[in-house]
């Protein structure tokens, strides 16, 4: 049993310094170790393009998605810096998740006549590494974090979401969907923009 030091003390593979396998949860193990980041950035880009309230143009869908995949493939290659890119989410089940953290993601708010004020948005990626499947990350769950005035309220928000990972987490393991030792080291890292 994990004691509460040993809890926070655990550290992420995507910090480990050497490249791991990642899927995408929602893609087949099968497919190619690009479409999993590809997938990926593309749920991580849905979670911030909120219909009619933003408003976004080349340079601003470029910059974060470009965030999006530059920080993914330094988790691949295992060199996030914990706690400001990765920490350890704290759960009373035995399931290692983590989130993959962004901070300062630009986005503009749609005002009456057009643009609006600009401002950043904190995004996370919520991933599991299970022991099973040696070097491995999951990726469970996307979405923006809201933060309101209430910190109860925010809580629970974020609650919901890490409810959600864990479900997905627990249904993938139950049906052994992933293999061990696929790994991404054949991803492209050329179009980076980041």
């Amino acid at each position: 049993m994990m004691t509460e030091a040993s809890w926070w003390d655990s550290t992420s593979i995507c910090s480990g310094r050497v490249p791991i396998t990642y899927f995408w949860h929602a893609l087949a193990a099968e497919a190619p170790a690009e479409q999993h980041v590809t997938n990926t950035v593309a749920a991580l880009m849905g979670a911030i393009r909120d219909g009619k309230s933003r408003v976004w143009h080349q340079f601003t869908l470029a910059t974060a998605e470009g965030e999006f995949r530059s920080r993914l493939r330094r988790a691949l290659d295992g060199h996030l810096e914990p706690p400001d890119e990765i920490k350890r989410i704290r759960q009373s089940h035995p399931a290692k998740l983590y989130e993959i953290r962004w901070q300062h993601i630009h986005v503009v708010e749609r005002g009456a006549n057009g643009p609006g004020p600009r401002h950043d948005v904190s995004v996370r990626l919520l991933e599991g590494e299970p022991e099973s499947l040696t070097l491995t990350a999951i990726g469970l769950r996307v979405h923006e974090k809201t933060v309101e005035d209430e910190s109860r309220h925010t809580q629970a928000l974020q609650d919901d979401e890490i409810n959600a990972a864990c479900e997905t987490y627990w249904k993938i393991m139950a049906q052994h969907k992933f293999v061990p030792n696929r790994r991404v080291s054949t991803v492209d890292h050329s179009d980076d923009t980041v």
